[in-house]
């Protein structure tokens, strides 16, 4: 029993670490691009930039059509032809929307633009098009080298065709032009390879239709979509009211999304393993789940709040100051980011309470950003992040709530199955 205990650590620690490379690595890369964008065109050009990507963080959202959230699960559990008949239905359902979508996406980001509207357009499409990738199917099916090099290597090949562009003189549309252009290789590739990995003679497509497989997917769609907006509608909102520290959030912001990005290979590993073994080993794991995740939020948030200071300088090119209250903030809302969604979209997801992650996720949005507005105006920049930290507050109590009530459900009931339950 301890050597199987061991190898189960060595197993998770291994995926960990494969999935953190691709996420740290994409976001060096990221990171890299953001001071390489402002020395090209200016800061006032990275605002709309950071505008315009925002925006494209929603359309993305809504391109991936809810697989985010449901799709690990479905292929963790799933058998080859059910794993390809799910990504098949998953590329069926986000061709129809991703041209309407980033469309009108970017046509937004053009319309709130300050000065750069065609830089924010293309910020919208650079980083809407990143719905249309395959990570989720990578995670559930826990392989993380698969998503290293058919999915990291070609983005962040494009990432640097970008820097090197604009390091010889091109302006920032270069590199958000490599960014977008690494994303569609790394489609590309995925979809080839997941096609070859569930054999040969399987159908390529179900006979499910399209509006079957939409609403089907309702309920991640609309949790993940509010997820999004909430991460990406504060820096919207500075800029629509016209804030003058709204370069100062957008570099602020930019950071603790990228540290996000960093942290979810711990997301990643806990969605190709809590699903799997029956509804008896998910209802053993959820306190373990809980308390990994309280840990793990606690880490983020002391090493978010000792190195911010240093990387905003780095990012914001030495032009952007940012006092110690707001970098407390931004460590305490790193660590409630990934234990918000870790709780609500893969802890809940896993127990079936899809209705309670919607719910959650509706009222913590809408709080926390009109405390971002309210706050915002009448404080600055730590009412703005004050707002956001609120919202995931909210979101985590409630998801929190839940799962306790969930777990003492089963206590009573110990022959009931958590997977199937229907939270409200």
């Amino acid at each position: 029993m301890r050597v199987r205990g061991l190898s189960k650590i060595r197993t998770g620690g291994l995926r960990f670490a494969g999935f953190g490379s691709s996420m740290v690595v994409l976001a060096i890369g990221s990171l890299v691009l953001i001071p390489a964008m402002i020395r090209a065109d200016g800061l006032a050009a990275w605002g709309d930039i950071a505008l315009g990507q925002a925006v494209g963080t929603v359309a993305a959202v809504v391109v991936t059509l809810g697989w985010g959230v449901s799709g690990p699960v479905a292929i963790a559990r799933g058998t080859s032809q059910e794993r390809w008949d799910e990504y098949a239905d998953s590329l069926r359902g986000r061709a129809v929307v991703v041209i309407p979508v980033l469309g009108a996406g970017a046509a937004l980001s053009a319309a709130l633009a300050h000065t750069q509207a065609g830089l924010a357009a293309l910020g919208c499409v650079s980083a809407g098009s990143i719905g249309c990738r395959a990570a989720w199917y990578f995670i559930g099916a826990g392989r993380p080298s698969s998503l290293m090099v058919l999915e990291t290597v070609p983005r962040v090949l494009g990432i640097a065709a970008g820097i090197v562009a604009m390091a010889a003189g091109a302006g920032a549309a270069a590199g958000l032009g490599g960014q977008l252009a690494g994303v569609l290789v790394a489609v590309l590739l995925s979809t080839v390879w997941i096609r070859r990995s569930v054999g040969r003679g399987r159908r390529w497509r179900t006979d499910r239709r399209i509006g079957e497989i939409l609403a089907e997917q309702r309920h991640g769609v609309f949790s993940s979509v509010l997820s999004s907006g909430y991460a990406s509608l504060p820096v919207v909102i500075i800029g629509a009211l016209g804030l003058p520290y709204l370069p100062a959030y957008a570099v602020v912001d930019k950071l603790q999304k990228q540290i996000f990005v960093a942290s979810t290979p711990f997301m990643s590993v806990v969605q190709g393993w809590l699903p799997t073994g029956g509804s008896d080993r998910v209802r053993d794991r959820l306190g373990r789940v809980v308390l990994m995740t309280s840990v793990y939020s606690c880490v983020l948030t002391v090493v978010t709040i000792v190195a911010a200071p240093t990387l905003i300088e780095w990012l914001g090119a030495g032009t952007v100051e940012v006092g110690p209250v707001a970098i407390v903030l931004l460590g305490l809302i790193a660590g409630a980011a990934i234990a918000d969604a870790t709780l609500s979209r893969v802890v809940l997801v896993a127990v079936g309470q899809f209705a309670t992650m919607t719910r959650s996720t509706a009222v913590g949005s809408v709080v926390g950003l009109l405390m971002v507005g309210l706050l915002g105006v009448t404080v600055g920049l730590e009412g703005a992040l004050a707002g956001v930290l609120l919202g995931l507050a909210i979101r985590i109590a409630w998801a929190g709530f839940a799962i306790g009530r969930q777990r003492r459900r089963d206590e009573r009931n110990p022959a009931g199955s958590p997977s199937m339950a229907n939270g409200t």
